[in-house]
This record gives C-alpha cells, sequence and structure tokens, in this order.
C-alpha cells in the first residue's frame, strides 16, 4: 500500500493521527521539507510525489489584457482554520488596492475545468503555508496571471513572482498592468515553466510510476 501525505505538520491538528507505523506501507509526502520531518520525528521514510494538472481540463480560453478580479479557491469566513492558512481577507485587501474585486471560487465543480475561472484576471495565493494550491497551476494552465505568497509553488517555481505583504503584492500588479506586453510576457513565462513541470504525462513518469514499480518489484518471486 502506497499512502501520501499533503498534511502541513505544524498547522494539522489531524497529521498525528494519520501516521502509523504498520509494516506493508510506503509513505510518500510532498516537498523536501516534510521528507526531512517524517524521518526525524517519525522515523518514516519517504519518496516525494506531487500531483498534476490535466491539460485537456485546464487549457487558454481567452486572453488577460488587464487584472481587475482576484481569485482564490475556497469559501472564506466559514471555517477559522482555513481563514488563519489562507488568508482571505489579504485577498480582499489587494483587491481593494488595485480597484478591483476579490472572487472566492466554491460554487464550481472541478469537472467544470477551465471554466472555474471564468471569472476571475489573476489567481492569488495568500497563505501563510501550503502545499500548492492546485488553483495556481490550474489557473497558469489556463493562461491565467498568477502570484503568490513565499509559500508553495510561489517558492518551487521561478517565474512566479511572490510577495509578502499587501502593498508589495499591489506593487506587482501595478507592474504587470503597467502594459499589455508585460502581462503577456509574464503569463507566458509562467505558463511555460509550469506546463512543463505539472502535466500529468512529467508528473506520473517522475513521480508516481517509480514509486509504485518499486512496490511492485518487492512482490515479484
Amino acid at each position: 500500500m502506497v499512502c501520501a501525505i499533503w498534511a502541513i505538520p505544524n498547522l494539522s491538528s489531524h497529521f498525528k493521527e494519520v501516521i502509523v507505523h504498520r509494516e506493508g506501507i510506503d509513505w510518500a509526502c510532498v516537498g523536501d521539507d516534510l521528507e526531512e520531518w517524517l524521518l526525524v520525528n517519525e522515523g518514516i521514510k519517504a519518496s516525494q510525489v506531487t500531483g498534476g494538472t490535466s491539460e485537456s481540463d485546464f487549457y487558454p480560453t481567452r486572453k488577460i489584457t488587464k487584472i481587475k478580479n482576484l481569485g482564490l479557491n475556497g469559501l472564506p469566513f466559514v471555517n477559522s482554520g482555513w481563514d488563519k492558512i489562507k488568508r482571505p481577507q489579504m485577498l480582499i485587501n489587494i483587491a481593494k488596492g488595485i480597484g478591483g474585486e476579490a472572487v472566492f471560487i466554491h460554487d464550481k465543480d472541478i469537472s467544470e475545468g477551465q471554466s472555474m475561472y471564468n471569472d476571475i484576471d489573476m489567481y492569488v495565493c495568500t497563505s501563510i503555508n501550503d502545499r500548492g494550491p492546485g488553483g495556481i497551476a490550474e489557473a497558469a494552465f489556463c493562461k491565467i496571471p498568477v502570484i503568490s505568497t513565499k509559500t508553495g509553488h510561489g517558492l518551487r517555481f521561478k517565474s512566479i513572482k511572490t510577495f509578502n505583504t499587501i502593498e508589495e503584492a499591489i506593487d506587482i500588479i501595478n507592474e504587470l498592468n503597467s502594459s499589455e506586453e508585460v502581462l503577456e510576457k509574464y503569463i507566458n513565462d509562467v505558463h511555460e515553466e509550469i506546463t512543463k513541470a505539472m502535466n500529468w504525462k512529467f508528473i506520473a513518469d517522475t513521480y508516481w510510476r517509480p514509486l509504485f514499480s518499486k512496490k511492485l518489484a518487492l512482490n515479484k518471486p
């Protein structure tokens, strides 16, 4: 059995509950920091994996020439734990700073694919700690610009502009809005890097097939 862990140890009250020392379980995790934490704190050696994004579901359908509406996946101000990590108020404040609107995407199904992001001009990750989020990759696949706090994909991909404060995020957006050429180049740079690294074929060949091949090899006589 292969079990993958996406949880964040210092923020998840349920993390300890899912860790079990049982023969026959191969652990996988997202990120080298989590891999190190599992080894040091639980004595579990885990293989690194990651999730991918479907190019057949998320693809460009429109050209963004001006950033006004900023988006984030999730329903704010219902779960205090979610609010603490995702910081929806920060998105609202950034949107106000550029004279735009904050859009929280929570009433759409994943099967809607690229249409999930039809109402936004930019995806903004405001998390204090994140393993993605998946919305960054999905939006980038659709050629919707993305920016992020210094976590998750914001640290993983060099092309993504990152920020610490509301003011820094506003400055980045204003810079991208300074000309259509500047914005288009940024969108294309992020799209190229993320689609190359997060399409499912690459993800499967790089992470998942080796993991399962190793597991299956143990069953051979």
